[in-house]
């Protein structure tokens, strides 16, 4: 599935449950799709548990995901207080 640059996601993990999972959340820098995986994939600007607000924010970190791997955020998630879980 292609994800436009831009759109904020959150990776998602198969181990959701357990205590040492961290949520990630960030935002899709370039998506493009890769033959040998047989789907997209994208490079994303990654800032944590929270997306930064107020302050200037540490930088980001780019990671590459499959887009399979990656959940895109409404509107109202992306824009939700950062102490609340999604």
């Amino acid at each position: 599935m292609f994800i436009r640059p831009g759109t904020p996601v959150e990776l998602v993990k198969p181990d959701n449950d357990s205590a040492d999972s961290k949520r990630e959340v960030g935002v899709v820098v370039h998506c493009w799709f890769n033959y040998q995986i047989d789907e997209e994939d994208c490079y994303v600007a990654f800032f944590g548990a929270s997306f930064p607000y107020g302050s200037e924010p540490d930088p980001p970190y780019i990671l590459r995901y499959a887009s399979s791997v990656l959940r895109t955020l409404s509107f109202d998630e992306y824009l939700r207080d950062p102490e609340q879980a999604i």
